[in-house]
């Protein structure tokens, strides 16, 4: 297939039955066989109208679940976060823990390569 994208492709076969439509009489005296054409392009066209519909609800479902996921996330972050002042507050802020935990969310770019995904299980 050439290099067209998904829109530029769904656009191309509406407009190919548009033009079976509107050219049938013309083609038909050329010795297309317009209806069964027309009927493959409208079945298969109705396949992926369906398909389509589907998918773009699989989207509307993504996002909110990674809404929920990033609304998770900051919840749990707040709560390290906190945790991780109190600890500061504990030990000192000089102390060698305290030192330690204030330079943390700076060393978090290359920790994030090295944590699992699931921390704590």
């Amino acid at each position: 297939m050439a290099a067209l994208t998904y829109a530029q492709r769904a656009s191309f076969c509406t407009t190919v039955a548009e033009l079976l439509k509107s050219h049938a009489a013309e083609l038909k005296a050329g010795g297309f066989d317009v209806t069964a054409k027309t009927k493959a392009i409208s079945d298969a066209h109705a396949t992926y109208v369906t398909a389509d519909a589907f998918q773009e609800g699989k989207k509307a479902e993504l996002v909110k679940a990674t809404e929920a996921a990033v609304a998770a996330l900051d919840k749990v972050y707040r709560a390290a976060s906190n945790a991780a002042d109190g600890m500061v507050s504990a030990v000192g802020k000089e102390s060698p823990l305290g030192q330690r935990i204030r330079k943390l969310r700076g060393e978090m770019t290359q920790a994030a390569k090295k944590v699992p995904a699931t921390v704590g299980a």
